[in-house]
C-alpha cells in the first residue's frame, strides 16, 4: 500500500544513499536476504529478525536498520 509511512521511508532511504528496487520475492529470497524490515503507520519502522523460525541475517537489526532508527 502507498502509505504516508511507506513513503517517507522510502525517501528516507533514498536520501542515505541507498537503491530502492520493488518488485516480487520469493520466501528463499526473503530466508537469503541480509536484512529485512516492516513499517507500518502505527508501529513505525522495525527489523525482521526471524521469519519461519530461520534467522534473517544475522538475526538482529542490520545497518540500514540502525541508519534508519539514527535519522
Amino acid at each position: 500500500m502507498n502509505g504516508i509511512t511507506r513513503q517517507r521511508l522510502i525517501k528516507l532511504v533514498s536520501s542515505l544513499g541507498f537503491e530502492i528496487k520493488e518488485q516480487p520475492f520469493t520466501l528463499s529470497e526473503t530466508l537469503k536476504a541480509e536484512e529485512a524490515f516492516l513499517s507500518s503507520s502505527i508501529s513505525g519502522i522495525g527489523p525482521v529478525v526471524h521469519l519461519d523460525n530461520h534467522k534473517i541475517g544475522l538475526g538482529q537489526a542490520g545497518e540500514i536498520m540502525s541508519q534508519l532508527i539514527k535519522s
